[in-house]
């Protein structure tokens, strides 16, 4: 074969070559556009439609599985908004309200599949001749059409999970009796704006405020000494924080997201903050108090407008990334002395990983 031949053959083959690389190419193209943007703008279409057609529940649940939660806080609010909410329901018996049951023992259940009004909702001390004392696991799980609660000053109780996603749920009156409330009882109560804790509450659990949305304020009550996991993780419009009792805990991811909460006054019993207790919040200043030993891993990661923090001298332990992220971040001023915080700094499960900058300055009492 000749030189020339040769050069025409390979060229061939090279342009070949460059034809099924661009085809591949485009190949992969169309399936990450499928992926990544065709399929989504479909679902979210699905969602909108299904939104208007008034299938709120349907509609929230494809918002949620596309992470899309502020698209569905949205849209949930303006379809809310654009009922009047005037039923009043008070239930009799659960024969003339076929929707509730009551057990022997006081515990009322609410079966959301033969409710259909859209409106308020008061539950009476007494149901079928049982005093109510407890509101069930689950109770108004997923209840769309319910917009106020009033209970009755009998009940103790309000079970795990009890309003979850109640998304319409603009208030409630909770009686000075409860004296315990369950994981994830307002999960999602996404209009609910304000919430009287009792001042009898002793159990408080893991995530019952967590993504309330529109809540802007909270008073936790004297009996109140652990802050649990993810309480209001994701409320962000709280603002305010009030710390009546002795509080000696604030768990994992308690304030994670609280991006409207732009200072809090936290009590002097305060021991130990968890690991992201206060991640990705709005703070621009921390005073911690004498009593703190430690700081867990990110509490304060991502908090973009941090200017100033105050540690004590008791502060033991500073976890990894506790600072990371905090952009905005200057000075620290610490309660010991320089050869304590190096001591701190040294530690073999945090060292240099505590996150705070080289740049933030460091001043100390001793």
């Amino acid at each position: 074969m000749s030189k020339r031949n040769y050069e025409e053959v390979m060229l061939k083959r090279k342009k070949r070559l460059i034809i099924v690389l661009s085809s591949v190419a485009a190949a992969a193209a169309v399936a990450l556009l499928s992926v990544f943007v065709i399929a989504p703008a479909v679902k979210y279409s699905s969602a909108v439609k299904l939104m208007e057609n008034g299938e709120y529940n349907a509609a929230i649940e494809k918002f949620v599985s596309m992470g899309d939660y502020r698209r569905s806080h949205e849209y949930t609010l303006s379809c809310i908004n654009e009922r009047d909410g005037t039923n009043l329901t008070t239930i009799t018996t659960s024969e003339e309200t076929p929707w509730c049951s009551i057990t022997p023992d006081g515990e009322f259940s609410f079966i959301s599949s033969n409710y259909s009004d859209e409106g308020h909702i008061v539950i009476p001390q007494v149901i079928d001749g049982v005093v109510v004392t407890k509101i069930s696991d689950r109770c108004f799980y997923n209840s769309f059409t319910v917009l106020s609660m009033e209970l009755p000053d009998t009940v103790t109780e309000i079970g795990d999970s009890a309003f979850y996603y109640c998304t319409s749920m603009r208030s409630i009156e909770i009686p000075d009796s409860v004296t315990s409330i369950g994981n994830s009882a307002f999960y999602y109560c996404i209009t609910l704006g304000s919430v009287t804790l009792p001042e009898g509450l002793s159990e408080l659990g893991s995530n019952a405020f967590e993504s309330c949305v529109s809540l802007t304020e909270m008073t936790l009550p004297q009996n109140i000494t652990i802050v649990p996991n993810s309480l209001f993780r994701g409320c962000s419009s709280l603002s305010s924080v009030t710390f009546n009792g002795s509080v000696t805990s604030i768990s994992g991811a308690a304030f994670h997201g609280c991006t409207a909460l732009k200072d809090i006054s936290l009590p002097q019993s305060l021991e130990i903050i968890g690991g992201g207790a206060f991640r990705e919040c709005g703070l621009e200043s921390v005073v911690l108090p004498e009593n703190v030993r430690e700081i867990g891993i990110s509490a304060f990661y991502g908090c973009d407008s941090l200017k100033s923090v105050n540690l004590p001298r008791s502060i033991e332990v500073i976890g990894t990334d506790a600072f990371t992220g905090c952009g905005s971040l200057t000075s620290v001023a610490y309660g010991g002395s320089a050869e304590m915080w190096q001591e701190i700094l040294s530690d073999s499960d945090t060292g240099a990983l505590s996150g705070l900058s080289s740049s933030v300055t460091v001043q100390f009492a001793e």
